[in-house]
């Protein structure tokens, strides 16, 4: 005999994820055999439970729903008053993944690097580091780009540039492996089409880098 609506239960899972170094988002999702209360009615719901919690803001995760973003440092907290309500079911951070977080997120917070890995390298090391760039291409970095070439020597050239489409990755790349010219060769992989660019620009930005020094080949 089928479950008329009325009948259901009107519980609601809350999804908990890391959104930012030192933040997380809860969003309220579907819970099987339950009839879902609506977004808003959600939120609503989750505000009162965690109304003795500062929430941040408000946010849209990748699906587009709305959920609300509350300081990392509270998430216990969080986790506290969303246990003490029988309409909402918990669906956590998984350990692992909070204890890296916690751990590394001094890591993205400016002025507060400290190198914690063999391969990461201090301030002062990647500004010395910086310093032995050519000139050229020292004066053609943006703000965000020299910011960028940072972040990426402080862990000793083991990051992802993920910029947008023309804002200088290809210029951040070479800049963060031209530091590193004295430790040996320099390997890019790129499609076929991309070679010849990418040699050109290897001969733009880095003086010291002659076409005889450049090799190109196929995979």
């Amino acid at each position: 005999m089928p479950v008329s609506s009325t009948q259901l239960s009107k519980k609601f899972q809350a999804r908990l994820e890391i959104c930012s170094p030192d933040t997380f988002s809860i969003t309220p999702e579907t819970l099987k055999g339950c009839l879902y209360p609506g977004d808003e009615e959600c939120l609503r719901r989750l505000g009162d439970v965690l109304s003795d919690v500062m929430h941040s803001h408000y946010t849209q995760d990748s699906g587009g729903r709305k959920a609300c973003v509350y300081k990392l440092r509270d998430y216990g907290s969080v986790l506290s008053c969303l246990r003490k309500s029988k309409d909402i079911e918990i669906r956590e951070i998984p350990h692992l993944t909070l204890k890296v977080v916690e751990t590394f997120s001094h890591c993205f917070v400016a002025g507060q690097w400290r190198p914690c890995r063999p391969e990461h390298l201090s301030d002062e090391d990647v500004d010395e580091l910086i310093t032995k760039l050519p000139e050229t291409l020292l004066n053609s970095l943006l703000p965000f780009q020299l910011e960028g070439i940072k972040f990426g020597l402080r862990r000793g050239g083991r990051c992802l540039i993920a910029d947008e489409m023309g804002l200088g990755k290809t210029l951040q790349a070479i800049a963060i492996a031209g530091c590193f010219i004295n430790e040996g060769s320099i390997l890019v992989v790129c499609p076929a089409v991309l070679r010849y660019s990418w040699a050109e620009e290897l001969e733009r930005w880095l003086s010291f880098c002659l076409p005889s020094d450049i090799h190109l080949g196929n995979i």
